[in-house]
């Protein structure tokens, strides 16, 4: 499904939605690929998978790396968005309804955290009722996450439906 979400969500001009979001950092494209991290419920692994281009996989490793931690932190916790505390804790990781840890980096933070939502959703994993309060603006990481992008509330309103409508699509 990410896959085939895959050209839309790189080519998407992020930077309309947010003046925060910045297209380009030290004259490098952002936001060409994607990491995406899986920790099954009883493994103390995690399986990653990449498609794009990455600037730095290594750092997208441990970016998405330390999103599922902190959900494995935080077992109470449905997305890593609850527990944001730039630069240490980043959206972008949610738990399913199997336990299942799920997580996404290369896109602009705030995508991340909509898109694996979404996922999730259209994939059968996670509830109508769960997908929005976490897509809410009711949680305290949302705000903080749009504060940091610079988006008010009306261009989030279309951005989760934007990316509603791609995951949907992709599924």
């Amino acid at each position: 499904m990410l896959r085939r979400a895959l050209p839309k969500l790189i080519n998407e001009p992020w930077d309309k939605y947010g003046e925060g979001i910045q297209l380009v950092d030290a004259g490098v494209k952002k936001y060409q690929g994607m990491m995406v991290a899986y920790q099954p419920k009883p493994s103390i692994w995690v399986y990653r998978i990449t498609m794009g281009r990455l600037p730095d996989q290594v750092e997208s490793r441990k970016t998405v790396e330390s999103k599922i931690q902190t959900l494995r932190d935080h077992s109470e916790g449905l997305s890593s968005i609850e527990f944001r505390d730039p630069p240490r804790v980043w959206g972008g990781a949610v738990r399913n309804h199997e336990g299942d840890l799920w997580g996404l980096t290369g896109l602009p933070e705030i995508v991340d955290h909509l898109v694996m939502t979404h996922t999730l959703f259209y994939c059968g994993s996670l509830s109508q009722g769960l997908r929005e309060r976490l897509l809410g603006t009711d949680c305290e990481g949302v705000v903080s996450a749009m504060g940091h992008a610079r988006m008010d509330l009306h261009s989030y309103k279309k951005l989760v439906l934007l990316t509603g409508d791609i995951i949907a699509a992709a599924a």
